[in-house]
């Protein structure tokens, strides 16, 4: 003879339990902050930044990706008032060239490769 279980499972009486214990947390919650709303004690929000901190404004990056082939474009990149970072195919014509230049005039850049070589500053 199969005895019968009598009542909800474990399961259910946790899931039960659990899900009454946060309702319970939630409704002290809102009754102390309620309390302290009456008498007069509600804190002012603070600010998410001190005053004297300034938010950074944002900023672009300007990449130039796979130079090597030409001087043509490069020399006018050269003339460029504006911070850029250049990318150079290397193993091309003017790679080797290109790269000493880079470095003379002050230019970020990297070497380009292919996918999943990954490049190197």
């Amino acid at each position: 003879m199969v005895r019968k279980r009598r009542g909800i499972s474990r399961r259910a009486f946790l899931t039960r339990l659990i899900v009454v214990l946060i309702f319970s947390f939630l409704a002290l919650s809102l009754l102390r902050s309620w309390k302290a709303y009456k008498k007069g004690e509600v804190r002012e929000e603070q600010p998410i930044l001190p005053k004297e901190e300034q938010p950074i404004p944002p900023q672009v990056a300007i990449i130039i990706d796979d130079l090597g082939h030409s001087l043509n474009l490069v020399e006018s990149l050269f003339e460029m008032d504006y911070p850029l970072t250049l990318s150079i195919l290397p193993g091309l014509r003017y790679s080797v060239r290109l790269a000493e230049e880079m470095k003379e005039a002050g230019f970020r850049g990297y070497s380009a490769s292919s996918p999943g070589t990954g490049g190197s500053q």
